[in-house]
Protein backbone atom coordinates (compact mmCIF):
# COMPACT_ATOMS: atom_id res chain seq x y z
CA UNK A 1 0.00 0.00 0.00
CA UNK A 2 2.75 2.43 0.67
CA UNK A 3 4.10 1.82 -2.99
CA UNK A 4 0.98 2.95 -3.94
CA UNK A 5 0.56 5.94 -1.76
CA UNK A 6 3.97 7.20 -2.72
CA UNK A 7 3.68 6.72 -6.77
CA UNK A 8 0.14 8.37 -6.13
CA UNK A 9 2.53 11.46 -4.33
CA UNK A 10 5.15 11.23 -7.14
CA UNK A 11 2.45 11.74 -10.24
CA UNK A 12 0.21 14.32 -8.47
CA UNK A 13 3.63 16.64 -7.40
CA UNK A 14 4.53 16.47 -11.26
CA UNK A 15 0.74 17.01 -12.25
CA UNK A 16 0.01 19.99 -10.53
CA UNK A 17 3.97 21.45 -9.97
CA UNK A 18 3.76 21.58 -13.82
CA UNK A 19 -0.32 23.09 -14.00
CA UNK A 20 1.23 25.82 -11.27
CA UNK A 21 4.95 26.45 -12.03
CA UNK A 22 7.16 28.17 -10.03
CA UNK A 23 5.10 31.00 -8.04
CA UNK A 24 3.09 31.84 -5.26
CA UNK A 25 0.60 28.45 -5.56
CA UNK A 26 3.83 26.07 -5.93
CA UNK A 27 4.07 25.46 -2.45
CA UNK A 28 -0.34 24.68 -2.23
CA UNK A 29 -0.05 22.42 -5.39
CA UNK A 30 2.52 20.14 -3.40
CA UNK A 31 1.13 20.36 -0.39
CA UNK A 32 -2.31 19.24 -1.85
CA UNK A 33 -0.39 16.57 -4.22
CA UNK A 34 1.57 15.12 -1.15
CA UNK A 35 -2.01 15.06 0.63
CA UNK A 36 -3.26 12.81 -2.22
CA UNK A 37 -1.25 9.60 -1.98
CA UNK A 38 -2.01 8.90 1.65
CA UNK A 39 -5.49 9.75 1.23
CA UNK A 40 -5.95 7.86 -2.00
CA UNK A 41 -4.26 5.02 0.26
CA UNK A 42 -7.23 5.42 2.97
CA UNK A 43 -9.80 5.15 0.65
CA UNK A 44 -8.29 1.97 -0.93
CA UNK A 45 -7.50 0.27 2.60
CA UNK A 46 -11.52 1.62 3.18
CA UNK A 47 -12.34 -0.30 0.25
CA UNK A 48 -10.59 -3.11 0.83
CA UNK A 49 -11.42 -3.25 4.69
CA UNK A 50 -15.23 -3.25 3.72
CA UNK A 51 -14.95 -5.90 0.87
CA UNK A 52 -13.17 -8.47 2.80
CA UNK A 53 -14.65 -8.22 6.33
CA UNK A 54 -17.91 -6.01 5.62
CA UNK A 55 -17.12 -3.54 8.12
CA UNK A 56 -16.20 0.52 7.61
CA UNK A 57 -15.32 3.32 9.90
CA UNK A 58 -18.51 4.11 11.96
CA UNK A 59 -20.12 6.98 10.43
CA UNK A 60 -19.61 9.80 13.20
CA UNK A 61 -16.34 9.04 13.56
CA UNK A 62 -15.71 9.34 10.05
CA UNK A 63 -17.22 12.94 10.18
CA UNK A 64 -15.94 14.13 13.62
CA UNK A 65 -12.58 13.32 11.75
CA UNK A 66 -13.02 14.93 8.61
CA UNK A 67 -14.59 18.03 11.02
CA UNK A 68 -10.93 18.00 13.39
CA UNK A 69 -9.36 18.42 9.91
CA UNK A 70 -10.98 20.70 8.40
CA UNK A 71 -10.45 22.55 11.37
CA UNK A 72 -6.87 21.93 11.25
CA UNK A 73 -6.38 22.98 7.76
CA UNK A 74 -8.21 25.95 8.63
CA UNK A 75 -5.94 27.13 11.13
CA UNK A 76 -2.83 26.46 9.51
CA UNK A 77 -4.26 28.25 6.47
CA UNK A 78 -4.81 31.63 8.15
CA UNK A 79 -1.39 31.89 9.71
CA UNK A 80 1.48 33.48 7.19
CA UNK A 81 3.78 31.08 5.63
CA UNK A 82 6.32 33.75 3.89
CA UNK A 83 9.36 32.42 5.93
CA UNK A 84 10.27 28.49 7.24
CA UNK A 85 9.80 29.75 10.84
CA UNK A 86 6.26 30.96 9.95
CA UNK A 87 5.48 27.52 7.70
CA UNK A 88 6.70 25.85 11.07
CA UNK A 89 4.76 27.75 13.32
CA UNK A 90 1.54 26.64 11.46
CA UNK A 91 1.90 23.41 10.68
CA UNK A 92 2.12 22.79 14.74
CA UNK A 93 -0.61 25.02 14.97
CA UNK A 94 -2.51 22.89 12.62
CA UNK A 95 -1.73 19.73 13.81
CA UNK A 96 -2.60 21.19 17.40
CA UNK A 97 -5.93 22.66 16.67
CA UNK A 98 -6.62 18.54 14.53
CA UNK A 99 -5.75 16.93 18.07
CA UNK A 100 -7.50 19.75 20.17
CA UNK A 101 -10.76 18.48 17.91
CA UNK A 102 -10.22 15.29 17.98
CA UNK A 103 -10.54 16.01 21.66
CA UNK A 104 -13.55 18.54 22.18
CA UNK A 105 -15.49 16.09 19.76
CA UNK A 106 -14.40 13.15 21.87
CA UNK A 107 -13.08 11.01 19.22
CA UNK A 108 -10.32 10.96 21.49
CA UNK A 109 -10.93 10.00 25.00
CA UNK A 110 -8.96 8.92 27.97
CA UNK A 111 -8.15 5.77 27.22
CA UNK A 112 -6.49 6.59 23.59
CA UNK A 113 -4.59 9.51 25.95
CA UNK A 114 -3.50 7.28 28.41
CA UNK A 115 -2.31 4.72 25.88
CA UNK A 116 -0.55 7.87 23.54
CA UNK A 117 1.20 8.48 27.12
CA UNK A 118 2.44 4.71 27.09
CA UNK A 119 3.75 4.66 23.63
CA UNK A 120 5.34 7.74 23.75
CA UNK A 121 7.68 6.52 26.76
CA UNK A 122 5.80 8.93 29.62
CA UNK A 123 5.39 5.93 31.63
CA UNK A 124 2.70 3.43 32.08
CA UNK A 125 -1.10 3.92 31.05
CA UNK A 126 -2.82 4.38 34.59
CA UNK A 127 -6.76 4.48 35.28
CA UNK A 128 -8.27 6.61 37.01
CA UNK A 129 -7.29 5.09 40.37
CA UNK A 130 -4.06 5.56 39.79
CA UNK A 131 -3.29 2.12 39.10
CA UNK A 132 -0.68 1.03 36.33
CA UNK A 133 -2.71 -0.69 33.16
CA UNK A 134 -1.30 -2.15 30.70
CA UNK A 135 -0.10 0.20 28.71
CA UNK A 136 -1.05 -1.15 24.65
Amino acid sequence: MGLVSVTIVLVANRVLLGFVGIGDDTLEAAGLATSAGPLAALFLIAWITHRHFGVFVAPWTLLRCLLSAAVGYLVAGRLPDHSAGWALLALLLGGLAYLAMLLLTGELGRAELLRLRSALGLGPARDGNGAAGRGH
